[in-house]
């Protein structure tokens, strides 16, 4: 038997132009399938935060603490540092701290050598949970040299595998 199938003529729903199409993938052409893609995906991104808002956080947080890949991974999961919040707890702790009255939320963790769960864990304005961070440099030059040098050599181990 021979499993070839046919290229087939339709018309694009959208633009109306004729392609040719292998299948069922007959609706858009490959110019309007991709912005009828994004489209979507904005409009599907737009509901999503409406509908949870702090699903952004879950997962920057899960992120920087289980994906070795992730950029923050060396200061989150690198130093020990555990994600053990689940979503129910993240839609709480939203409500609890008033989360969407803030202009910019943040989820932050109250022990900086913490794990991020429900009791360690709140919603602060994003300029002040910078301004936090920010007292790091207050740090003596060899200490910002030595943290330098452990990120570069981070990047230069993602670089290579």
């Amino acid at each position: 038997m021979n499993n070839v199938k046919k290229v087939r003529q339709v018309k694009c729903y959208r633009c109306g132009e004729t392609f040719g199409t292998k299948g069922n993938r007959g609706r858009f052409c490959s110019m309007c399938l991709q912005k009828h893609k994004n489209e979507y995906y904005v409009e599907w991104t737009k509901q999503r935060k409406k509908k949870y808002p702090w699903y952004a956080s879950y997962l920057s947080a899960k992120c920087r603490c289980n994906t070795k890949s992730d950029i923050g991974f060396h200061r989150y999961g690198g130093r020990g540092i555990k994600f053990l919040i689940s979503m129910e707890e993240l839609k709480t702790l939203w409500f609890r701290d008033k989360a969407y009255n803030l202009e910019k939320p943040s989820l932050e963790r109250m022990d900086n050598d913490g794990n991020y769960e429900f009791s360690n864990c709140e919603y602060i304005e994003n300029r002040e949970n910078s301004r936090r961070g920010n007292l790091g440099k207050s740090l003596s030059k060899e200490t910002r040299d030595k943290i330098s040098e452990t990120r570069k050599e981070h990047y230069r181990r993602l670089r290579n595998g």
